[in-house]
């Protein structure tokens, strides 16, 4: 994923290292020019002063110095805000483009893959994971590579003034990074455990959120808030040892440069006996607290490297499901329908493979028929119509369509073909029109009213709101509006769930005189408990 963002956008990328790279050279090059200032004062002599001899203007004189300076300010605020906002640019377009992507993959997931996790497990996926990704790139990337450029142009400064102390934080610099390695070893699997614990939570809540109306009418507010209490106690558990381990390394970062930086003046102060000590030891204190900061973040990346790397196996996964792959692809063979025949050839079904739902069913419907799937509870009436949508693929034997095995075909293919009335098919949009409108085209509106107007739909204009799923509707209004979105896309298949359900005497009415004349162009599927007398039946199938 880095590597196609990077070779997709290589100029954001690498113009924000230049600048990043100019910036660093700004910033030493003020305490440098802060060190000539501290020579022309004193009036003194010696090399560093050579380290700006490229300068087309001599800064002996002072005059020309303050220009130099306000020059190197004016840079730095240019080059600063230049680096900020193309590492924030890249942050955002890369996370942009993977929460595109997610959204296009979940799209394309199988109905039984999406059920096998909680929706929260997908959510966290477009929060805590995204944030992550980004860090990843600015801060683990982008920001990593700026900053140790400019810790090699200080260390190569700082090479002119005294290589000695050059050495001393060399060698120092690898225990402490040891230390800082073995400690981010122990908190990897610590931040893995937390940030699972969370994506659990956030499954719970999801769920039981959506299932609210249940809890209050079977008074489970406490068994609910009782296994909540239970998940958020194992949390804080784990918060409390990641927070121990990160704050010990949170607490040596600032230690480490401190110490560095009192090695450093320590062996200035014994070692060297020269008239330019305090010029040398001016520009390595200002040089060490500039890189106290660059320092304590390329010692933290670790953390930033094992946060992201979790998040990248996770999105990675998602991005490339194995059950995809055939609805992805170039639909080569369309379904194609001239009457409508259905037939289901020894069909056998189960969710679980040790309870068939449905086994070896075989039925024939013709063309231009109006048939009632009947059955008790649990005998796979729905389920019949998942199957005849390609939500679900058969354990065996094939279902066909005009004599096309829809099993070779993708479920895009077949739904373009197939529609559903289904109150487990929710509304989607804020208006009456795009709620019914597949396109939401303008040219649709006058045959959405039309429609609207032949089951009985006069509440409301097509362009009053909704609510989220319909929620501002009454269940009736609900159902007339799922009626009217499956009549609009004029498909030759229309499988009915229960839709009388809801309607008062006159919705149910106006919905047989429909389908009643719908059935000469249309097959139509049914399943009712007790369909309306009135309601021409050509064939039954009992499940």
């Amino acid at each position: 994923m880095l590597i196609s963002f990077l070779r997709k956008h290589p100029y954001l990328v690498l113009g924000t290292l230049l600048v990043a790279l100019a910036n660093n050279i700004v910033t030493i090059t003020i305490p440098v020019a802060i060190s000539k200032f501290y020579q022309v004062v004193l009036h003194t002599e010696g090399q560093r002063g050579k380290l700006l001899s490229f300068l087309p203007f001599n800064l002996d004189e002072i005059s020309h110095f303050f220009y130099f300076f306000a020059a190197l300010i004016l840079l730095k605020m240019l080059f600063t805000f230049a680096e900020k906002y193309g590492i924030g640019i890249a942050g955002e377009r890369f996370t942009k483009e993977i929460r595109e992507q997610l959204f296009h993959h979940h799209l394309l997931y199988s109905v039984e893959k999406h059920e096998q996790k909680a929706v929260g497990n997908y959510l966290l996926r477009y929060s805590g994971d995204l944030t992550s990704l980004q860090n990843y790139l600015t801060k683990g990337i982008i920001v990593f590579t700026k900053d140790v450029l400019f810790i090699v142009l200080a260390l190569i400064v700082l090479c002119f003034f005294s290589w000695q102390l050059v050495s001393l934080m060399l060698l120092l610099l690898p225990f402490f990074v040891l230390m800082m390695w073995g400690l981010n070893k122990i908190l990897k699997p610590i931040s893995k455990q937390r940030r699972g614990a969370k994506s659990n939570n956030l499954s719970f809540v999801s769920e039981r959120l959506g299932q609210l109306m249940t809890i209050k009418v079977f008074n489970r507010e406490a068994i609910e808030e009782k296994s909540f209490v239970k998940r958020s106690d194992k949390l804080y558990r784990l918060g409390q040892q990641y927070q121990l381990w990160y704050s010990i390394i949170q607490a040596l970062l600032p230690a480490f440069s401190y110490l560095l930086l009192l090695a450093i003046m320590g062996y200035i102060y014994y070692a060297s006996n020269t008239q330019n000590n305090g010029s040398t030891l001016l520009v390595f204190v200002m040089l060490i607290i500039s890189l106290m900061s660059i320092i304590k973040r390329l010692l933290n990346v670790n953390t930033v490297w094992q946060s992201g790397h979790i998040s990248m196996e996770k999105v990675h996964e998602m991005l490339q499901p194995p059950n995809i792959n055939k609805e992805s692809l170039t639909e080569l063979n369309e379904l194609i329908i001239t009457n409508g025949q259905v037939v289901f050839d020894n069909v056998s079904f189960a969710y679980n493979p040790n309870k068939p739902l449905l086994q070896n069913l075989s039925f024939e419907a013709q063309a231009n028929t109006l048939v009632w799937i009947k059955g008790k509870q649990g005998a796979g009436k729905s389920t019949l119509f998942e199957l005849l949508l390609h939500l679900y693929t058969p354990n065996s034997g094939s279902i066909l369509i005009d004599g096309q095995d829809i099993g070779e075909l993708t479920g895009k293919s077949v739904r373009r073909e197939v529609t559903l009335v289904s109150n487990d098919v929710p509304l989607l949009g804020n208006t009456v029109f795009e709620a019914i409108s597949y396109s939401r085209a303008d040219d649709k509106r006058e045959k959405a009213q039309a429609i609207l107007q032949k089951i009985g739909f006069v509440d409301l204009g097509l362009d009053d709101k909704i609510g989220e799923s319909g929620k501002q509707l009454s269940a009736g209004q609900r159902k007339l509006l799922i009626i009217a979105r499956a009549l609009l896309t004029n498909k030759k298949i229309i499988l009915l769930d229960e839709p009388f359900v809801d309607l008062d005497n006159k919705a149910q009415a106006l919905l047989v005189k429909q389908l009643n004349k719908l059935k000469q162009k249309r097959t139509i599927f049914l399943i009712d408990k007790n369909p309306p007398q009135n309601l021409l039946i050509d064939q039954i199938i009992e499940l």
